[in-house]
């Protein structure tokens, strides 16, 4: 099969729009947003270097990456898992400021009509450099959201990834810090780097690393919700561990 026939496979633009997105008025505290984005899914999280009944944790399991911010059915603005950790890097607080005053605006939308390829919100991902992309129809009306999660959820990737290795795709540029870092650190290394994550090293000595956990811009969203004192939280204390590791060549 050429990769012509496996594109033509492609799932359509309708079929990653996100029909139910979060919405929240102007003056909705930013407390409560992050609230509506996590939703608790029965995990739990140890901090073994606490000692109060708070030592085992909940984590919450994001609803949705971003929220749309709307008066009647005007669209104002969007607030993003990324909005979240660039001000707990710069130390908001966030049970005073409303989401009006910290949204992105105006919003970039794209019409349903426009292109039903979702390659085409691909390409606009790229160029204005965002992960949220609200469609429209031919009169301005939200009609959902389109985001990476949402297309890799509807995407059938086999094929593709069978077309390229590890190298080719990969980001050689790893942002990294040590376990004993605090969480806000980590938050203020994503803000400063514009990165997703932080991958959690443990020092081998001459310039060696050997990744042992991942903390995420979502994981961020969770501990937020928490309430945690992200100045007093370790990285080994929250990070996703064990990492399933890839080679180059695969």
């Amino acid at each position: 099969m050429q990769l012509n026939d496996r594109l033509i496979c492609a799932p359509t633009l309708e079929e990653a729009i996100d029909h139910q997105p979060l919405i929240v008025a102007p003056d909705t505290l930013l407390i409560d947003v992050i609230a509506l984005m996590s939703q608790e899914r029965g995990k739990t999280c140890s901090l073994p270097n606490f000692h109060s009944p708070s030592d085992q944790i909940s984590i919450r399991e994001p609803r949705s990456s971003c929220v749309l911010v709307m008066h009647s059915d005007k669209l104002l603005g969007i607030f993003t898992e990324r909005d979240i950790v660039r001000l707990t890097a710069n130390g908001i607080n966030f049970e005073e400021v409303t989401v009006a005053e910290v949204m992105a605006q105006p919003v970039i939308t794209f019409p349903q009509t426009s292109c039903r390829d979702i390659f085409a919100a691909l390409f606009i991902f790229r160029r204005y450099r965002i992960r949220h992309l609200p469609i429209v129809d031919d009169h301005g009306q939200l009609l959902g959201v389109v985001s990476p999660e949402r297309i890799r959820q509807v995407l059938r990737p086999a094929n593709l990834l069978k077309l390229r290795r590890v190298s080719e795709v990969m980001t050689p540029q790893v942002v990294n810090a040590l376990p004993t870092v605090s969480v806000l650190s980590l938050a203020r290394l994503m803000n400063k780097h514009r990165v997703s994550c932080v991958v959690i090293t443990s020092d081998h000595g001459q310039d060696s690393c050997m990744p042992v956990g991942i903390v995420t811009e979502r994981d961020i969203v969770q501990f937020q919700s928490l309430k945690l004192n992200l100045s007093k939280v370790q990285a080994q204390d929250v990070m996703s561990t064990p990492l399933f590791l890839l080679s180059p060549e695969d």
